[in-house]
């Protein structure tokens, strides 16, 4: 509630603060290109006052932050929080890991539209990733036009148990939307390829990657490939759900427009990453089939599927094309 001050004793030595905002123990600003002048309003309770001059270009330009959140794998958690603005807009809220989790979006990038008074916001999401003493609740403001917004009453808590893990689908695949052909606004795919639930992609430098599906078939056109780790570029699908000791079949098609030797991983979506599956697909210009069988040393309902693929000589372009994927446990 930016309410403690310096000398309560709640507040440690080391705790982070914003700077020139009094009571601010434990917050953090980061700005990328935007600027904002922060405070707090008297006037509204001491609320945490953003006057954003200047927007910048992403979402996060302007991100206030707690950080050190400690969610637990297998909860279901509830962010609540007061937030107006001058001029009615939208900011984005996400509850997730830093940067030794690749940003991971816990409770999924949530979009909140915030109005000209006072207003309770609350948002519900299960903790499906590795356990996580170092999350971060991130309200970012960038992005969404100048003028100030106002965040108070801040509350992060659990309230339950996550959901259980997701059935096959009909067909038995553990695989959600393996042809590529189906929508779902709850899970969104790929952010402007249509057909993509429950798929998503990663490149290290955004720009160098696009996406298309055309006849079951999704294809990654990357350019300029930064290949110094083979994760910078991904294919994704979370949610996978393994049990320890348990057989698994992993088949799919895939080919490229030149030579690449891919990898392809089913492991943790956070943690230590640890890998259940980790081999490598030859893939060549012509299409082939590839088949993997591994047993699960964990169980995990929220284990992910990625073909991590930023691979060969640096500032090469190319293709990699793949469908059909199908993972089955074995009897």
């Amino acid at each position: 509630s930016f309410d403690w001050a310096d000398t309560d004793p709640r507040v440690t030595a080391d705790a982070s603060r914003l700077d020139g905002v009094t009571q601010s123990a434990y917050w953090t600003l980061f700005r990328s290109d935007g600027q904002a002048t922060l405070s707090n309003d008297a006037a509204a309770g001491k609320a945490l006052k953003v006057d954003i001059t200047n927007p910048g270009s992403v979402n996060y330009a302007v991100q206030v932050r707690q950080d050190g959140l400690n969610l637990e794998t297998g909860g279901k958690y509830e962010v609540s929080f007061d937030a107006w603005a001058q001029v009615a807009r939208p900011m984005m809220l996400k509850v997730g890991g830093g940067q030794d989790r690749g940003y991971a979006a816990y409770s999924g990038e949530q979009t909140i539209q915030l109005g000209t008074t006072k207003e309770r916001k609350t948002v519900t999401f299960d903790m499906k990733a590795t356990t996580d003493a170092a999350t971060r609740l991130e309200f970012n403001l960038g992005n969404a036009g100048t003028g100030p917004v106002w965040i108070d009453n801040v509350v992060v808590k659990r309230i339950g148990n996550a959901a259980g893990a997701r059935p096959p689908a009909a067909d038995g695949n553990l695989l959600y939307n393996a042809a590529f052909t189906q929508d779902s606004p709850t899970h969104p795919g790929i952010a402007g390829v249509p057909g993509t639930a429950y798929w998503s992609t990663w490149s290290n430098v955004p720009d160098r990657l696009s996406t298309t599906v055309s006849g079951g078939t999704v294809t990654l056109n990357v350019k300029d490939v930064d290949p110094a780790n083979n994760w910078h570029i991904q294919l994704n699908q979370t949610d996978v759900p393994l049990t320890a000791g348990k057989s698994y079949t992993l088949t799919f098609k895939g080919r490229a427009t030149d030579a690449r030797e891919v990898a392809v991983v089913i492991g943790e979506n956070g943690g230590s990453y640890a890998r259940y599956l980790d081999k490598t697909a030859a893939l060549s210009a012509t299409e082939q089939p590839f088949t993997y069988t591994f047993t699960a040393a964990a169980t995990n309902p929220a284990a992910q599927l990625q073909i991590l693929g930023a691979v060969g000589a640096a500032g090469s372009s190319y293709g990699l094309s793949f469908r059909d994927f199908r993972l089955v446990q074995n009897p």
